[in-house]
């Protein structure tokens, strides 16, 4: 049985990148490792989008609450 540690992947990195290039333009100006607004960072999801957070985020988008007024 052998263990290999190897460094871990930023989240970000697991997305599609289309995927990533929207969150990158769109969401990580708030919602970053370092700012993340209403305690949510895109930066650290991971990919599996059935994650609770992944929903917050689709019920925001669906609601027109994010983004905010004058934000593209």
């Amino acid at each position: 049985f052998l263990l290999l540690a190897a460094e871990p992947v930023p989240a970000a990195e697991k997305l599609p990148p289309p995927v990533r290039e929207f969150f990158d333009t769109h969401c990580v100006g708030c919602h970053s490792d370092t700012k993340a607004k209403a305690k949510l960072s895109v930066e650290s999801l991971p990919a599996n989008f059935d994650l609770p957070a992944w929903v917050r985020v689709h019920d925001r988008l669906a609601a027109h609450e994010m983004p905010p007024k004058g934000k593209p």
